[in-house]
């Protein structure tokens, strides 16, 4: 497991923080990734969503994964998050059951982008359902060691 943090925006993330989250979420999960987190603005995040899923609009996380083929169970998984879209906190809070903060937001991302590289989708209502459910599950637990 290999982790790399690049920050494109100008706003403060704790990044030491981050990578004990992402080895917390990835031990979890039982993945064995080199992984690439990438935190950037909206009009990047559009910029990526138009080119490659044809959306011209921004999203708050995109996940694209490719196999790592010196071991078929390891991965190697880029996470682009929209930072502009963790400050829209009241957008998360059904999530939540509260108003999170922007961290909340943050790390809801990162377990979702996370749970698209383990092979869990959203593409309708029951997968939806199944990965909103296991990523509260995962933030509870993560919640309790921070």
């Amino acid at each position: 497991m290999s982790v790399e943090i690049s920050n494109l925006t100008k706003k403060k993330v704790n990044t030491k923080k981050l990578e004990k989250i992402i080895s917390f979420i990835l031990k979890y999960l039982k993945l064995k990734h080199q992984l690439s987190l990438v935190l950037i603005g909206k009009r990047r995040m559009q910029t990526i969503n138009n080119t490659w899923r044809k959306k011209n609009k921004p999203t708050d996380v995109l996940t694209f994964v490719s196999p790592d083929f010196k071991d078929k169970n390891k991965k190697i998984v880029e996470i682009f998050i929209n930072l502009d879209d963790c400050q829209k906190t009241k957008k998360y809070q059904d999530f939540f059951d509260y108003i999170p903060t922007k961290d909340d937001v943050l790390y809801w991302l990162l377990i979702h982008g996370l749970l698209h590289s383990a092979g869990y989708d959203d593409k309708n209502t029951k997968e939806r359902d199944e990965i909103v459910e296991e990523g509260k599950l995962i933030f509870k637990k993560l919640k309790k060691r921070l």
